[in-house]
C-alpha cells in the first residue's frame, strides 16, 4: 500500500493498521512508523503512554529509566511480572510492550541520551521526573527543536506540560468548511519561562487543582516521605508557589486532602492521563490535529474531568 511520502507499507502493516488506517488515513500512519520518540522512565502513567504508543505503531520507542523494579511498581507498571523486582524498570518492560505489536523497535538506554542523541528524536516524553531534572531535559529539547511532553501522576491528580517548539503546525480541516484544509500554527511557551520564579500566573487564573498539581511536583513523591513530613512539606511549597507566580494560595483543608489522596500511583487515574498524553504524542508526529496549549490538568480528586491551562 503506497503512500504519499512514498513508503511502500507491508501486508503485515496495512492488516494490522487497517483500523486506524480508516480514522486517521495512511499518511498519518506512515507518519508514525517512521518516527522515533523517546520515553523516560515507566512508572504508572509512563507504562500507559508506553502500551498506547506501541499499539499505535509508532516506529521505534526509546526507553530509559534509571529505577529498579520494586514491589510498589507491580501494582502501578501492568507491564510487570512477580520476577521483575530488582531488574531495571524499562528492560523488564519491554517483553510484555513487544508481545503487544512486534513491528516497533523497541530499545532500553542505559541514560538520557547526549544533546547530539536527542536531535534524532521525533518527540520526548518525561513521566514523573523530579521538576528539578526534567526543566533541563526540557531546555536542551527547546534548544534543539525536539517537541517535549513532561507528565506526571499523583494519586487522584495528573498533568502535562507541552513545549512543542515556537512555531507549532499543523494541518487541519477547516472548521466552516470540512473538504478545505488550512495551516494552524502555534506558539508555545518554553518551559523555562514558564516556570521561571519571576513569571506571574494571575493572568491564567489557575484552577485550585492545577495549583495542586504544580505543588505536588515542587514537592516530589509523597511516598518517599515520612507521614508526619508530607503535611508541612506541602504547606511550605504551596506558600513558596503563591508567591513566586502571583497565585491564590491553597487552603490548609485542600492541603490536607492532597496529603491523604496524593500519594502514589492510582490505575485508574493513570490509565485515563496516559491516553490523552499518548495522544499529544501522536499529534506531534501526524500533524494533522491541534495541540493542547499547553497544561493538560485530570482531576478525580475534586470534580473528575480533565482540562487545560494556558500559561505564558
Amino acid at each position: 500500500m503506497p503512500s504519499m511520502s512514498g513508503h511502500a507499507m507491508t501486508g503485515e502493516e496495512a492488516v494490522r493498521y487497517d483500523r486506524q488506517m480508516r480514522l486517521w488515513g495512511v499518511d498519518a500512519q506512515v507518519r508514525m512508523m517512521q518516527a522515533k520518540v523517546l520515553l523516560v522512565n515507566l512508572g504508572g502513567v509512563g507504562a500507559e503512554v508506553a502500551k498506547n504508543l506501541v499499539l499505535g505503531g509508532v516506529g521505534a520507542v526509546d526507553l530509559v529509566d534509571a529505577a529498579a523494579v520494586s514491589t510498589e511498581d507491580l501494582g502501578r507498571n501492568f507491564l510487570l511480572g512477580g520476577d521483575s523486582v530488582g531488574k531495571n524498570r524499562a528492560a523488564a518492560s519491554v517483553q510484555e510492550l513487544q508481545s503487544m505489536n512486534g513491528l516497533v523497535q523497541l530499545k532500553v538506554l542505559g541514560e538520557l541520551p547526549s544533546d547530539d542523541a536527542l536531535k534524532g528524536y521525533a518527540m520526548v516524553i518525561a513521566t514523573d521526573m523530579q521538576k528539578a531534572a526534567a526543566l533541563p531535559l526540557a531546555a536542551s529539547c527547546r534548544t534543539l527543536g525536539v517537541p517535549v511532553l513532561l507528565c506526571c501522576s499523583f494519586g487522584l491528580l495528573s498533568f502535562s506540560f507541552a513545549d512543542f517548539g515556537a512555531d507549532f503546525t499543523t494541518v487541519v480541516t477547516d472548521p466552516t468548511n470540512k473538504s478545505l484544509k488550512q495551516e494552524h500554527t502555534v506558539a508555545f511557551p518554553a518551559a523555562c519561562h514558564v516556570f521561571a520564579e519571576t513569571t506571574s500566573w494571575a493572568k491564567a487564573k489557575p484552577l485550585p487543582s492545577f495549583v495542586a498539581s504544580q505543588v505536588l511536583w515542587e514537592v516530589g513523591p509523597l511516598r518517599d516521605m515520612a507521614p508526619g513530613d508530607v503535611l508541612p512539606a506541602l504547606k511550605a511549597a504551596n506558600a513558596r508557589f503563591a508567591q513566586q507566580h502571583s497565585i491564590q494560595a491553597l487552603s490548609d483543608d485542600f492541603l490536607e486532602q492532597l496529603a491523604a489522596h496524593c500519594i502514589g500511583d492510582l490505575s485508574p487515574v493513570c490509565a485515563i492521563a496516559g491516553g490523552i498524553y499518548a495522544q499529544e504524542v501522536l499529534k506531534v508526529v501526524q500533524r494533522n490535529a491541534k495541540a493542547m496549549l499547553n497544561f493538560f490538568v485530570y482531576d478525580a480528586l475534586l470534580e473528575s474531568k480533565g482540562y487545560c491551562e494556558k500559561v505564558e
